[in-house]
């Protein structure tokens, strides 16, 4: 399939969705053979396979779309168009668009140096040298950003169907980048975009209630989910009075200086563990650990857990309401139907839990880190959410 063909199905998918406003779609003749000469001759350059593919199909593309919940959005001021806009990009006049592609005709780009000018803030400028591609405000490269290259970018566009706030957002060098020792240029073909990586409309309309549930990362986890959840069902089963000794103990820990550490989560050949990092080593008592363990004969309820382990624990169906475990760890956990009713959950890490059918209400869920949980079905009636964070969450 054409990439123009790929651009006007997912037009037409953006068209029909009754939550999005399509506000314009335009493409153009395409480069013919003598100008992709002239224009290698003038630059003195040799144009990539992958641009020269782009530009036989259209020279230049224009595409912008708004949610109908967007604060921004009427009728009036957004509506669709047939004309297409200026390529005048220097007024950056797109604001407040929930997605936009601005794919500028093939010698104005080699003459800015810009290949989209989707955004009032950010263009997609790129190297003559070797036509890497990265996000600038100020038309210079950046050691903010990640590089890619042309045909990457077209996937990439397409995957998130022009969402404007995904380029700063997958693009921006992060730690990571230097931890992992992963190179800072990066390439996303086609088999990179799995279901999961690509912009479900009907989700990215919950954004306002779920921040960043439209976004998705660069990195991909090598977890072994069936092995983890294996380990953690036939792990230890714990018994009541063996978590009435533990909670004991861990009041104990907590009071003799336990409080205030940090978490920290490691992968090791698919299978993750949590270390908690303190200054001052607790002098009493023992820190409640169920990392792995199969919790679910036992109740959570009305129990005061801070500064807990749950990572990677079995505990389907296991009720953790009216209960405290504020800055506890329950990330790679398996939690499908669990009860979090009325809890403090506050500073918690779920990252990548199953919470399939979770109960969260009136629970207090602030600055909670529910990236890429499966949270389909889960009830957040009356939840408090500010500060979460559902970076490449399932909600739907």
């Amino acid at each position: 399939m054409s990439w123009l063909s790929r651009f006007s199905t997912m037009a037409d998918e953006l068209r029909q969705h009754s939550q999005v406003e399509l506000l314009s779609f335009h493409s153009f003749s395409s480069v013919e053979e003598k100008q992709f000469e002239f224009l290698e001759k003038k630059y003195n350059i040799i144009l990539p396979k992958s641009i020269r593919a782009f530009y036989r199909e259209t020279n230049g593309l224009q595409l912008s779309w708004i949610l109908k919940n967007n604060e921004h959005f009427s009728k009036e001021k957004y509506s669709p168009s047939s004309e297409f806009s200026s390529w005048d990009f220097f007024e950056k006049n797109l604001k407040f668009e929930d997605g936009a592609i601005m794919l500028l005709p093939l010698e104005m780009a080699l003459e800015k140096n810009v290949f989209d000018a989707f955004s009032h803030f950010y263009t997609m400028i790129f190297s003559l040298q070797n036509f890497h591609l990265t996000l600038s405000e100020d038309d210079h490269f950046s050691e903010d950003f990640l590089t890619t290259d042309f045909e990457s970018y077209l996937a990439f566009l397409l995957a998130g169907k022009g969402l404007v706030s995904r380029r700063s957002f997958f693009y921006k060098r992060t730690v990571d980048f230097l931890l992992k020792k992963i190179s800072t240029h990066i390439s996303t073909p086609i088999s990179f975009w799995i279901n999961r990586k690509t912009l479900n409309l009907d989700q990215a309309a919950l954004k306002d209630k779920f921040p960043n549930c439209d976004q998705v990362r660069f990195f991909e986890n090598k977890i072994n989910r069936v092995g983890l959840r294996q380990m953690a069902e036939n792990g230890e089963q714990i018994s009541k009075t063996n978590l009435e000794e533990i909670i004991e103990k861990h009041h104990q820990f907590l009071m003799s200086g336990g409080v205030g550490g940090t978490w920290q989560v490691l992968e090791i050949r698919g299978i993750v563990t949590a270390f908690y990092e303190i200054e001052i080593e607790p002098t009493e008592g023992e820190q409640a650990i169920f990392e792995r363990k199969n919790l679910i004969d036992i109740s959570f309820e009305k129990i005061e857990l801070p500064f807990s382990n749950y990572c990677s624990a079995f505990a389907e169906g296991v009720n953790f309401s009216n209960s405290n475990f504020e800055k506890s760890i329950f990330s790679d956990a398996f939690l499908q139907g669990a009860g979090f009713c009325n809890s403090i959950f506050t500073n918690v890490d779920f990252s990548r839990s199953d919470l399939r059918s979770a109960n969260f209400e009136n629970a207090d869920l602030r600055n909670v880190d529910f990236e890429n949980c499966d949270l389909r079905g889960a009830n957040f009636i009356n939840a408090k959410l500010k500060g979460a964070n559902f970076i490449n969450c399932l909600l739907i």
